[in-house]
């Protein structure tokens, strides 16, 4: 009778054992806190990642996606690489915000952000919301990435967007692209500049910082209408007037509560992953 008790035991010790292990796995193997990769040399944020050295430093498993975040002297580098069909469409149809909180807290609250994609449904006239075969192209995704968003940031406080390609006030730069292995890649290069003052851009190496990124679900075919004009939305579920511009969900910007929803609908599905980063150090001169 005591071997067979000390067999059960033994058994449940080995089940939650196996439990654990398979729950880690499902978790980021990686410390809550880490330290951005020194960028020796200056990137492009083009949507190629071929000028990046070495592989992602970071993965979700939930969202099959992983990400690197680097710097140096003067800007901050993120990248995301994802081969997963079902989390590319998220991130083009449904939109990506990238947020930064300078004061290394994992919140919304006084975190600058960058919107972009900002999402397209179907088209700018919502042209193939008939078509999934067009719509689940993501080539033809890739075509209607047109704009993106900034708010928080030194300069561009309130949310501003811009025509993809164009210059910000911030010298901000983002890309998006298919790299030669049919992964979809996100590149941003943020100026320190950007997100300190003076003094602290000069001061940023060695600080922490933290990285936001919200995916909002890809929009159903039937769903919901093309997402521009007065109602405009995008990546994250932050809708324009959400800003102080005309309602929504009363964010302000540094001061404000950031939640998830969307005008003239239900409750916007999301997925977030926060990342606390130390920014990398200068390296010492031989």
């Amino acid at each position: 009778m005591v071997k067979i008790k000390q067999s059960i035991s033994f058994f449940l010790l080995i089940t939650c054992l196996l439990s654990a292990c398979s729950s880690s796995r499902n978790m980021e193997q990686v410390p809550a806190t880490a330290t951005a990769g020194w960028q020796a040399n200056t990137l492009v944020a083009d949507g190629n990642d071929n000028e990046w050295i070495g592989n992602m430093a970071f993965y979700n498993e939930k969202l099959k996606m992983g990400y690197s975040i680097t710097s140096d002297a003067s800007t901050l580098y993120i990248r995301i690489r994802t081969t997963n069909e079902q989390t590319q469409q998220q991130i083009l149809r449904g939109g990506l915000t990238v947020l930064i909180n300078s004061h290394g807290v994992k919140d919304e609250h006084g975190a600058a952000g960058i919107s972009f994609p900002t999402g397209n449904p179907g088209g700018k006239d919502n042209t193939l919301s008939g078509r999934p075969e067009l719509s689940n192209n993501i080539n033809i995704a890739l075509s209607n990435v047109k704009d993106y968003s900034l708010f928080g940031f030194t300069t561009v406080k309130t949310v501003e967007n811009y025509d993809y390609g164009r210059e910000n006030p911030e010298h901000i730069e983002v890309g998006i692209g298919l790299n030669s292995s049919h992964a979809l890649v996100y590149e941003a290069a943020i100026p320190f500049s950007a997100v300190y003052n003076e003094s602290g851009a000069i001061n940023a190496p060695g600080r922490s910082i933290a990285i936001g990124f919200v995916l909002d679900e890809a929009p159903s075919q039937q769903g919901r209408g093309n997402g521009r004009g007065s109602g405009i939305s995008f990546g994250g579920g932050f809708g324009l007037g959400s800003f102080g511009s005309g309602g929504g969900m009363g964010l302000s910007i540094g001061t404000g509560a950031l939640g998830g929803g969307r005008q003239g609908g239900g409750a916007l599905k999301q997925d977030k992953i926060w990342r606390e980063i130390v920014l990398a150090k200068v390296p010492a001169q031989k």
